[in-house]
């Protein structure tokens, strides 16, 4: 977690304020994105939920395997998938990631990968009595 703290600074850019904190939920901004629709809103958390897991495995698969190109891809999906949910500590986790396998910087993905391991846990666990399923 360090290294991706150090390496977002190194980077020019502060850290984020909860990189050492809890998930960050803008619930309010995610109720928005979908027009207010709060059914809407569940099925993205339900996506969430089902989909989360394997984003994070394929993301641990790529910086085990030390594959840049597959880290990047793998980061941008989740990326993508934590801007829909406004869940600003997965974000940049990911972003991060995405942006280490784009430089072909793998040194501190390790680190990162923690970090958005974590983040991952903590927005699943603050997710899970919104869904519809539960």
């Amino acid at each position: 977690m360090l290294f991706a703290v150090v390496e977002q600074g190194a980077a020019g850019s502060n850290p984020p304020a909860d990189a050492l904190g809890p998930a960050s939920l803008d619930r309010e901004a995610m109720m928005e994105r979908p027009g207010g629709d709060a059914d809407l809103s569940a099925d993205v958390v339900d996506l969430f939920l089902e989909d989360c897991l394997p984003h994070v495995a394929a993301i641990e698969a790529a910086v085990g395997a030390r594959d840049a190109d597959r880290l990047r891809a793998a980061a941008h999906v989740l990326k993508g998938v934590a801007a829909n949910l406004s869940a600003a500590g997965l974000f940049e986790a990911a972003q991060t990631l995405e942006r280490l396998g784009a430089e072909s910087r793998l040194e501190p993905a390790e680190a990162t990968w923690f970090r958005l391991s974590g983040k991952a846990a903590d927005m699943m666990d603050e997710l899970r009595p919104m869904s519809q399923r539960a």
